[in-house]
């Protein structure tokens, strides 16, 4: 895993929506990552956060990890942090503990999300307690690497690897773009150029 932070001024990004990091991913991050540049796939979104724990559904309350979109190809992700205050958080990727569990937790929550809250319940002491964020190792997962927030950096990751924002104060989570939790969320579906 790769840390990489921008030297740019966001206004270039401004001016030039996404083709900018669109062309950095594919001039810059596929020679360090191993894809064919010519071969990205590209999605992007703008978020904020602004739940508070208790209406977190179950596996928001868990780290997760980006869904394939295309068998052969990889899926990437990278986050551009546009906040400011560093206690809203940055991100963690973790490792799966109970990972055949958490699939059928998945199954589960698509179907009735009841009985995915009381399986998880009976397999795991975390979901007896109140909901959270996840920001730390739990029996269902350890975190293995943090990423604090800083405005204007950029983190490019394995979609593959679990990770969710670590959100220890979300008594500061606010709808306020110009004070919440504000992220431009993007996603690379890729052809790799060897076996990885």
């Amino acid at each position: 895993m790769r840390r990489i932070t921008l030297s740019r001024s966001l206004t270039t990004f401004y001016l030039h929506p996404m083709q900018d990091i669109y062309r950095f991913v594919r001039s810059d991050l596929s020679r360090r990552f191993s894809f064919l540049r010519g071969d990205a796939r590209f999605s992007s979104m703008m978020s904020i956060t602004t739940l508070p724990p208790d209406k977190l559904s179950n596996l928001q309350r868990l780290c997760h990890s980006d869904p394939p979109v295309e068998k052969n190809r990889l899926n990437f992700a990278f986050v551009l942090y546009l906040f400011k205050n560093e206690q809203l958080g940055g991100t963690g990727f973790y490792r799966w503990k109970e990972q055949a569990a958490i699939t059928e937790a998945t199954t589960l929550e698509s179907e009735n999300p009841d009985k995915a809250l009381a399986f998880l319940e009976q397999r795991f002491p975390t979901y007896k307690k109140p909901p959270c964020y996840m920001t730390d190792s739990t029996e269902i997962a350890e975190r293995i690497a943090d990423i604090p927030a800083r405005y204007n950096r950029l983190i490019f990751y394995s979609g593959d690897i679990p990770h969710s924002a670590q959100i220890s104060s979300p008594e500061l989570l606010t709808s306020d773009v110009g004070k919440g939790r504000l992220t431009l969320n993007c996603f690379a579906s890729v052809r790799p150029n060897h076996a990885i």
